[in-house]
């Protein structure tokens, strides 16, 4: 019995010396210490006082932020660009006047249909402690591709995204203003601005505002539009 008690307190992480002391005093403690396998900083307390425990409960996260992950987002037509082991140039907001060195150490194997993107992992030396969890920071690579002149760049607001396509409407009638629905192909996105990889053509002109009041016009008149696309012209 007096084994079993023993073992019990040692699966709770309760160390031997204060098991020690209540041999020796024969008081009983209402408290017990509770140590961390791992170094690190207290992340998350899950717990509270009075806090039923359950066997497999976290009671608290500890995190060792030596070293931390910068994650990018990369564009599908970048993804040939990149390799494991390939060192970065990153910069935050915090540090304005800091260049720290990472070294890609994942790309993720799917890509995001809704942002055409794929999660792009550097690791981060952060012994001094600069880089906190949660920061936006941003990375910046060498690179020896030719910049492609004829690359059409379209405002953000021109683009509807359903989930799974990018859609524009494209003026059909030069004469007369007659759009139709057309899929695209984007690339990279600045916020105010998107590249379009593939559907247009440079030329062609597009609604740039107003473009779901457009869509739900044709979706009034039963035309092809965001909402039923499988509606004919």
């Amino acid at each position: 019995m007096y084994k079993a008690v023993q073992a019990k307190f040692k699966n709770w992480k309760v160390h031997g010396p204060e098991l020690d002391e209540v041999i020796k005093t024969g008081k009983t403690k209402e408290s017990f210490t509770i140590y961390s396998h791992v170094s690190g900083i207290v992340t998350e307390i899950a717990v509270s006082d009075g806090a039923h425990i359950m066997d497999g409960k976290p009671i608290f996260k500890v995190s060792n932020l030596n070293t931390v992950w910068a994650d990018f987002d990369v564009y599908e037509n970048q993804i040939s660009q990149f390799k494991k082991g390939e060192q970065i140039r990153v910069t935050t907001n915090a540090y304005p006047n800091k260049v720290f060195k990472a070294k890609v150490s994942y790309i993720g194997p799917i890509l995001n249909v809704q942002t055409r993107t794929v999660t792009l992992r550097a690791v981060l030396n952060n012994k001094d402690g600069v880089f906190k969890p949660g920061m936006f920071v941003q990375g910046k690579v060498n690179s020896n591709t030719t910049v492609n002149e004829s690359v059409i760049t379209v405002p953000a607001s021109a683009v509807m995204w359903t989930g799974k396509r990018s859609l524009v409407y494209v003026k059909s009638d030069f004469e007369e203003l007659v759009f139709e629905m057309r899929e695209v192909t984007i690339g990279n996105s600045t916020g105010e601005n998107v590249t379009i990889i593939d559907g247009l053509e440079n030329g062609e002109e597009i609604v740039v505002n107003g473009t779901f009041t457009v869509d739900a016009a044709a979706q009034l008149q039963g035309k092809k539009s965001m909402m039923n696309q499988k509606s004919k012209h």
